[in-house]
């Protein structure tokens, strides 16, 4: 079992490790408009998943995150 662990997390790693080299070698042949343009995106994308959060479950993660903040700022 330990062993299937370590093999698992090492495969993991060794992807991640491939993934990032890959994107590190797409961003250094970008142009920076393509580099904002994919930025724009990314944030596009979360800021609707985001929205579709609020509105299945009625707040986002930084609401909650400010909400437990603010609970424990709270004297008792």
């Amino acid at each position: 079992m330990e062993v299937e662990k370590r093999s698992s997390n090492h495969s993991l790693y060794q992807y991640t490790i491939e993934m990032n080299e890959e994107l590190d070698t797409s961003l250094k042949n970008m142009t920076s408009d393509q580099v904002e343009r994919m930025v724009a995106q990314e944030n596009m994308k979360n800021l609707a998943l985001s929205l579709k959060n609020k509105s299945e479950y009625g707040h986002t993660g930084s609401d909650m995150s400010l909400r437990l903040r603010q609970s424990v700022r709270k004297p008792c």
